[in-house]
């Protein structure tokens, strides 16, 4: 990793703390084989589109002051750029319930800025870079054979579960709700079981755990699930 690629006045004002997570982040992942960068979402800056293309992981800063409609507007335009960069929007203020919203335009990861804020982001992008290492490449979803595949491992698939991956990694926030998930599955949108629903996706996202040890669905309270981002192809 080549730095964050922070200007002086970005790291001046990074969260109120001049350099601390600039400085935890360089300092936890120095030679770590994947780049991470931090950036405020507000004002739009031409140079993080540029770059996030070769972004392992971009930390967006949402300050109090920013207007919600440009961060999410903000967050859509950058999410088409770059499908594999994990996106991961710090935010001060506003309201809690506005996480789901940060999820559908784009973001991979939501975390509310506080004491141990640093600490937090940390300790996800360790986790997050686990569960991608613990693959040679991503899994293939094998949509003829209705299988998914790793170098060494398969998982046979019936075609409603095949569906629901397609699904999943064919939206641009890889985020569907149970109404969309129900509708992929072939179930009545309006009459459908939750707790069935939820269930065949628990079973699903077992399997694929059990045998490739990653997780790579992940549940949405209240709204419906998400595929982590860059563990995924589709054949």
């Amino acid at each position: 990793m080549s730095g964050l690629g922070l200007n002086a006045r970005e790291d001046a004002e990074l969260f109120g703390r001049p350099r601390r997570l600039g400085y935890l982040t360089a300092k936890r992942f120095a030679g770590a084989p994947f780049r991470v960068a931090v950036r405020s979402v507000l004002p739009p800056c031409g140079s993080v589109a540029q770059e996030l293309a070769d972004l392992d992981f971009l930390i967006l800063e949402r300050r109090r002051e920013d207007d919600d409609a440009q961060v999410l507007e903000e967050i859509g335009r950058l999410r088409p750029l770059s499908k594999r960069t994990i996106l991961l929007l710090v935010v001060h203020g506003g309201h809690r319930n506005a996480r789901l919203n940060y999820l559908k335009a784009g973001a991979d990861v939501v975390v509310q800025a506080g004491q141990r804020c640093e600490t937090e982001i940390a300790l996800i992008l360790d986790r997050l870079h686990g569960n991608a290492r613990g693959l040679d490449s991503p899994l293939l979803l094998d949509t003829l054979h209705l299988r998914l595949v790793s170098k060494s491992e398969a998982v046979e698939l019936s075609y409603s579960e095949m569906t629901v991956l397609r699904a999943l990694s064919r939206d641009a926030a890889h985020v569907l709700s149970y109404d969309q998930l129900a509708a992929t599955f072939g179930m009545n949108s309006q009459y459908y079981d939750r707790s069935a629903l939820s269930k065949s996706v628990s079973r699903l996202r077992t399997r694929i755990l059990s045998v490739f040890r990653v997780n790579l669905i992940e549940s949405i309270r209240g709204y419906g699930y998400r595929l982590n981002r860059g563990l995924l192809d589709v054949k």
